[in-house]
């Protein structure tokens, strides 16, 4: 089953860090916010990996004896 995994950076280690800034302040909801509070977020599908299984199954295997 595929999962999803958040990526997130600080908008202000972007190259249009300033144009994102001077666009949000021209919106009301953002007059009085704090740049460096900024972060974009992305969601990167992936497959999860079963890894050392038969470890795991051989510890199981020793607990219940």
């Amino acid at each position: 089953m595929s999962r999803r995994r958040k990526i997130e950076i600080k908008a202000s280690e972007l190259a249009c860090f300033d144009t994102l800034v001077e666009a949000l302040r021209s919106r009301p909801e953002f007059a009085d916010f704090d740049p460096a509070s900024l972060r974009v977020w992305a969601y990167e599908s992936y497959e999860q990996e079963l890894k050392n299984a038969d470890k795991a199954i051989r510890h199981f295997d020793w607990k219940t004896r």
